[in-house]
Protein backbone atom coordinates (compact mmCIF):
# COMPACT_ATOMS: atom_id res chain seq x y z
CA UNK A 1 0.00 0.00 0.00
CA UNK A 2 2.86 2.40 0.74
CA UNK A 3 4.16 1.91 -2.80
CA UNK A 4 0.79 3.00 -4.22
CA UNK A 5 0.91 6.16 -2.10
CA UNK A 6 4.47 6.90 -3.17
CA UNK A 7 3.54 6.32 -6.81
CA UNK A 8 0.60 8.72 -6.48
CA UNK A 9 2.89 11.34 -4.89
CA UNK A 10 5.49 11.01 -7.64
CA UNK A 11 2.83 11.23 -10.35
CA UNK A 12 1.21 14.29 -8.76
CA UNK A 13 4.59 16.01 -8.38
CA UNK A 14 5.40 15.31 -12.04
CA UNK A 15 2.10 16.97 -13.04
CA UNK A 16 3.23 20.01 -11.06
CA UNK A 17 6.49 19.97 -13.00
CA UNK A 18 8.62 18.73 -10.10
CA UNK A 19 11.35 16.25 -10.92
CA UNK A 20 12.77 13.93 -8.26
CA UNK A 21 15.38 16.47 -7.17
CA UNK A 22 12.82 19.28 -6.80
CA UNK A 23 10.39 17.01 -4.93
CA UNK A 24 13.14 15.91 -2.55
CA UNK A 25 14.18 19.51 -1.91
CA UNK A 26 10.60 20.66 -1.35
CA UNK A 27 10.01 17.82 1.12
CA UNK A 28 13.37 18.37 2.80
CA UNK A 29 14.63 14.85 2.16
CA UNK A 30 17.76 13.81 0.32
CA UNK A 31 17.47 12.66 -3.27
CA UNK A 32 19.08 9.40 -2.20
CA UNK A 33 16.44 8.87 0.48
CA UNK A 34 13.64 9.63 -1.99
CA UNK A 35 15.12 7.16 -4.46
CA UNK A 36 15.32 4.51 -1.72
CA UNK A 37 11.71 5.20 -0.71
CA UNK A 38 10.57 4.80 -4.32
CA UNK A 39 12.30 1.44 -4.70
CA UNK A 40 11.99 -0.10 -1.24
CA UNK A 41 9.19 1.84 0.42
CA UNK A 42 9.01 2.11 4.23
CA UNK A 43 9.18 5.89 4.67
CA UNK A 44 8.26 7.36 8.02
CA UNK A 45 4.83 8.96 8.18
CA UNK A 46 6.47 12.35 8.61
CA UNK A 47 8.47 11.96 5.39
CA UNK A 48 5.44 10.62 3.55
CA UNK A 49 3.37 13.62 4.67
CA UNK A 50 6.09 16.08 3.59
CA UNK A 51 6.38 14.41 0.20
CA UNK A 52 2.61 14.46 -0.25
CA UNK A 53 2.34 18.10 0.79
CA UNK A 54 5.13 19.06 -1.61
CA UNK A 55 3.18 17.37 -4.41
CA UNK A 56 -0.02 19.22 -3.48
CA UNK A 57 -1.57 16.17 -1.82
CA UNK A 58 -2.76 15.35 1.66
CA UNK A 59 -2.75 11.89 3.23
CA UNK A 60 -6.05 10.86 4.82
CA UNK A 61 -7.28 7.79 6.65
CA UNK A 62 -10.91 6.87 6.06
CA UNK A 63 -12.92 3.98 7.45
CA UNK A 64 -12.79 0.99 5.11
CA UNK A 65 -16.47 0.16 5.58
CA UNK A 66 -17.73 3.61 4.57
CA UNK A 67 -17.68 5.11 1.10
CA UNK A 68 -15.52 8.19 0.83
CA UNK A 69 -17.78 11.16 1.42
CA UNK A 70 -17.50 13.76 -1.27
CA UNK A 71 -19.28 16.99 -0.41
CA UNK A 72 -21.54 18.34 -3.12
CA UNK A 73 -20.15 21.65 -4.24
CA UNK A 74 -22.35 24.69 -3.92
CA UNK A 75 -23.29 26.69 -6.99
CA UNK A 76 -20.63 29.26 -6.00
CA UNK A 77 -17.99 26.54 -5.72
CA UNK A 78 -18.88 25.29 -9.20
CA UNK A 79 -18.59 28.74 -10.75
CA UNK A 80 -15.30 29.37 -8.94
CA UNK A 81 -13.99 25.98 -10.08
CA UNK A 82 -15.03 26.67 -13.69
CA UNK A 83 -13.39 30.08 -13.69
CA UNK A 84 -10.13 28.76 -12.18
CA UNK A 85 -9.84 25.27 -13.65
CA UNK A 86 -6.05 25.35 -13.62
CA UNK A 87 -5.91 25.23 -9.81
CA UNK A 88 -6.78 21.51 -9.80
CA UNK A 89 -6.63 20.67 -13.50
CA UNK A 90 -5.25 17.19 -12.82
CA UNK A 91 -7.94 16.35 -10.27
CA UNK A 92 -11.36 17.34 -11.57
CA UNK A 93 -13.01 15.66 -8.57
CA UNK A 94 -11.05 17.67 -6.01
CA UNK A 95 -13.11 19.00 -3.14
CA UNK A 96 -13.59 22.59 -2.09
CA UNK A 97 -10.82 22.36 0.51
CA UNK A 98 -8.17 21.33 -2.01
CA UNK A 99 -9.40 23.98 -4.43
CA UNK A 100 -8.96 26.67 -1.76
CA UNK A 101 -5.57 25.32 -0.70
CA UNK A 102 -4.25 25.47 -4.27
CA UNK A 103 -5.54 29.04 -4.59
CA UNK A 104 -3.85 30.02 -1.32
CA UNK A 105 -0.57 28.31 -2.18
CA UNK A 106 -0.44 29.87 -5.67
CA UNK A 107 -1.45 33.37 -4.55
CA UNK A 108 -2.88 35.67 -7.19
CA UNK A 109 -5.08 38.55 -6.12
CA UNK A 110 -7.87 37.96 -8.64
CA UNK A 111 -8.12 34.26 -7.76
CA UNK A 112 -8.21 34.85 -4.00
CA UNK A 113 -10.71 37.69 -4.41
CA UNK A 114 -12.95 35.38 -6.47
CA UNK A 115 -12.60 32.72 -3.75
CA UNK A 116 -13.54 35.23 -1.05
CA UNK A 117 -16.57 36.41 -3.01
CA UNK A 118 -17.69 32.90 -4.03
CA UNK A 119 -16.95 30.94 -0.87
CA UNK A 120 -16.66 33.63 1.78
CA UNK A 121 -13.68 35.41 3.29
CA UNK A 122 -14.08 33.59 6.63
CA UNK A 123 -13.85 30.21 4.85
CA UNK A 124 -10.75 31.36 2.95
CA UNK A 125 -9.11 32.69 6.12
CA UNK A 126 -9.92 29.50 8.05
CA UNK A 127 -8.30 27.34 5.36
CA UNK A 128 -5.24 29.60 5.33
CA UNK A 129 -5.00 29.23 9.11
CA UNK A 130 -4.97 25.43 8.75
CA UNK A 131 -2.25 25.61 6.11
CA UNK A 132 -0.15 27.97 8.23
CA UNK A 133 -0.33 25.50 11.10
CA UNK A 134 1.34 22.89 8.87
CA UNK A 135 4.26 25.20 8.15
CA UNK A 136 5.37 23.27 5.06
CA UNK A 137 7.98 24.76 2.71
CA UNK A 138 5.22 25.48 0.19
CA UNK A 139 3.23 27.41 2.81
CA UNK A 140 6.31 29.35 3.91
CA UNK A 141 7.02 30.30 0.29
CA UNK A 142 3.47 31.53 -0.30
CA UNK A 143 2.91 33.15 3.12
CA UNK A 144 4.17 36.71 2.48
CA UNK A 145 2.11 37.18 -0.68
CA UNK A 146 -0.98 35.31 0.55
CA UNK A 147 -1.01 37.21 3.86
CA UNK A 148 -0.75 40.54 2.04
CA UNK A 149 -3.53 39.65 -0.41
CA UNK A 150 -5.87 38.40 2.34
CA UNK A 151 -5.20 41.55 4.38
CA UNK A 152 -6.01 43.74 1.37
CA UNK A 153 -9.21 41.82 0.65
CA UNK A 154 -10.24 42.13 4.30
CA UNK A 155 -9.60 45.88 4.25
CA UNK A 156 -11.58 46.19 1.03
CA UNK A 157 -14.51 44.36 2.60
CA UNK A 158 -14.33 46.61 5.68
CA UNK A 159 -14.27 49.77 3.53
CA UNK A 160 -17.16 48.55 1.39
CA UNK A 161 -19.31 47.83 4.45
CA UNK A 162 -18.48 51.14 6.21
Amino acid sequence: MTNAIITAIVEASAKLGLNQKALAQAAQVSEENLSRIKTKGNPTLSVLERLASSAGLRIAVVPANLPAARPTPSRDTRSFREKHKTLVWSNSGAGETLLLQRALLQPRFNVLLDAAVSLGLPRLQAEWGRLLAESSPEVQRAAPVTNRILTNIKHGYEQASA
